[in-house]
C-alpha cells in the first residue's frame, strides 16, 4: 500500500489509520525499508533503536487518532 505524504491530510481519518498500522506492522516485521532499497542504500536499514522509535511514533499516532 502506497503512501503519497504530501496527500495525507487529504486521507480519511479511516485510511489514515489503516496507513499507520500497516506501517507500524511493516516496521516490526523489519519488511521496510524494502531489500532492493537497501542493496543500494546500505545505511537505509534502521537499527532496533529506531524500529522501537518509528513504532512508539507510529502508536502515539494512532492513540492520538482515536
Amino acid at each position: 500500500m502506497a503512501v503519497v505524504l504530501h496527500e495525507w491530510a487529504t486521507y480519511s481519518a479511516r485510511k489514515q489509520e489503516r496507513l499507520l498500522r500497516a506501517m507500524a506492522t511493516q516496521v516490526k516485521q523489519q519488511a521496510m525499508p524494502l531489500p532492493a532499497y537497501t542493496l543500494l542504500h546500505t545505511g537505509a536499514k534502521p537499527g532496533e533503536d529506531q524500529r522501537k522509535l518509528l513504532v512508539a511514533w507510529l502508536d502515539g499516532q494512532l492513540a492520538g487518532a482515536q
